[in-house]
């Protein structure tokens, strides 16, 4: 239960860093966009490999193949939408790995994804209500 809690932080934490930093968040969008590339990269990889210690390939595969395809549509098309089913396959993936080690390196790389994806929800909803930072 600790490591749900950790993981789904990054987001809090990166819509405050939006508060702390703002002049900082629009120079910076570009290097947020391409750390949660990365970092979605690492996740589908680890998982599979959760998986395959578990010897349970088929599911591994049924994730990876959904990661890997949100990947691929993120590069089409930005929307949050996308964000919650990341997130909701971040939940049930914390839920199936069994190892406590492996939970909590999952927890804190989804921590990790959070931050970029918090602070890039923070500017795009800033973006489309016509604000000024």
């Amino acid at each position: 239960m600790l490591e749900l809690l950790i993981s789904f932080t990054g987001i809090l934490c990166g819509y405050v860093l939006t508060y702390i930093a703002p002049q900082e968040i629009s120079a910076g969008k570009k290097y947020f966009l391409i750390l949660k590339k990365i970092v979605l990269g690492i996740i589908a990889i680890m998982q599979l490999s959760f998986f395959v210690q578990a010897q349970n390939l088929l599911l591994g595969l049924l994730f990876f193949f959904i990661l890997g395809a949100t990947f691929v549509i993120t590069f089409f098309w930005k929307h949050f939408l996308l964000e919650i089913v990341n997130y909701i396959t971040f939940l049930i993936l914390l839920v199936l790995v069994s190892p406590k080690e492996a939970q909590l390196l999952l927890a804190s790389v989804v921590f990790l994804y959070g931050l970029p994806t918090g602070t890039m929800l923070k500017h795009d909803l800033y973006k489309r209500s016509g604000r000024n930072h």
